[in-house]
């Protein structure tokens, strides 16, 4: 049975997600801009929780549903990431952008808000960098499988591979 808070919940992971899709970004002087999104949807957005957490920091949403800003080096300055607790450990949802600091955040999160235990599996919901970019890491340093869609996965490797860069080979299933 749904029940109220879940229905809000799931329309706020909506919102917070999908609407930040819709405002498109154009490309000036080489370089990403995020135009400010007025008179767009994000002027609709009410969101439940007028406090949000702070660049690395996470929140509890709801039972077994963490929200981490992870910050990002460039103009748009962090994405938001999921912990879902499982019944073994912890599904994450996306990755951040493969650097130091996001490497450094991982770690207090695993000690922090993951209370040590582990991740079950990562899940990657496409191939942008700050979505994929630690996907690699975390799969190795919790020997689990990556979710992410074949066609996403596969552009990924082969946009890593025209960087002169070679691709991680990924995990050998069983």
């Amino acid at each position: 049975m749904t029940n109220r808070r879940t229905v809000e919940l799931s329309r706020w992971l909506l919102l917070s997600i999908a609407c930040p899709l819709l405002c498109s970004y154009r490309k000036k002087n080489n370089a990403y801009q995020f135009p400010s999104c007025e008179n767009s949807l994000m002027e609709k957005i009410v969101y439940e929780h007028v406090s949000r957490p702070g660049p690395g920091e996470t929140m509890a949403m709801a039972d077994d549903i963490t929200w981490l800003r992870m910050p990002l080096p460039f103009s748009l300055n962090h994405i938001n990431l999921w912990l879902l607790r499982d019944e073994r450990g912890w599904v994450i949802v996306d990755t951040g952008v493969d650097t130091n600091k996001s490497r450094e955040v991982w770690h207090d999160v695993f000690s922090g808000p993951m209370a040590g235990d582990p991740a079950t599996h990562v899940i990657a919901t496409h191939l942008h960098p700050d979505h994929v970019g630690c996907a690699d890491w975390l799969v190795h340093q919790f020997d689990v499988d990556l979710w992410m869609t074949r066609e996403e996965y596969m552009l990924c490797r082969v946009l890593v591979n025209d960087t002169g860069r070679e691709a991680p080979e990924g995990r050998k299933s069983a």
